[in-house]
């Protein structure tokens, strides 16, 4: 039936000028959100270990709680409004649009989770559109991530305060667990393993 009325047997494109005729691989919208990200989570605190080394991912309700050490909340202009999380769909009425979140599964939101899905979705949105395969997206996040990793590094070694970054990869190990990386003085560490900074250490 598609091959007689459209002579193929492809999918019809979201666009209409049709496919780039660039690679596939690196997908640019999905580098660029993998970048973009990786650099939000070495600033932010994305995560904490307990003393037996488990790690516990910051919850989402949390983000503008923390004190600094002199007592006064992160933000400079008093305690802020609470976050509030929403989904979108049909309501019980049948209307379309936000819906609030359940308490108990807005607890659940983690700020690397929630980091992590905006950079998926950006990177998916291109699949979606049909100009790009899932797995250009996939590998172009962690190419982005290599690429913040070296630009995290290079500040390391070049501002006088020395700041050292950690977050977890996008990517799983063999156990499902993402790696931890941590940089500091212009080295990038892959769970506590020196990897050469001239090289795409994380892919």
């Amino acid at each position: 039936m598609i091959l007689e009325r459209h002579k193929s047997l492809l999918l019809p494109m979201a666009f209409t000028p049709g496919s780039p005729t660039h690679p596939a691989y690196g997908a640019g919208h999905a580098t660029v959100a993998g970048a973009c990200v990786t650099i939000l989570k070495a600033y932010f605190k994305t995560f904490s270990k307990t003393a037996d080394r488990t790690v516990v991912p910051t919850p989402f309700n949390t983000l503008f709680e923390r004190l600094e050490p002199g007592g006064e909340t992160i933000r400079p202009y008093g305690k802020p409004d609470p976050i509030k999380g929403y989904v979108t769909g049909t309501a019980e009425n049948g209307d379309w649009g936000r819906i609030p979140l359940a308490k108990s599964v807005f607890n659940e939101l983690t700020i690397e989770g929630e980091l992590n899905k905006l950079a998926e979705n950006v990177a998916m949105g291109r699949s979606m559109g049909g100009v790009h395969w899932r797995t250009d997206n996939a590998r172009s996040l962690m190419l982005g991530e290599a690429i913040a990793a070296e630009i995290l590094a290079d500040i390391t070694a070049d501002v006088n305060e020395k700041p050292e970054f950690t977050f977890r990869t996008f990517g799983r190990k063999a156990d499902g667990e993402p790696a931890i990386v941590r940089i500091a003085h212009g080295r990038i560490h892959v769970d506590d393993v020196l990897h050469d900074t001239h090289t795409s250490s994380l892919l």
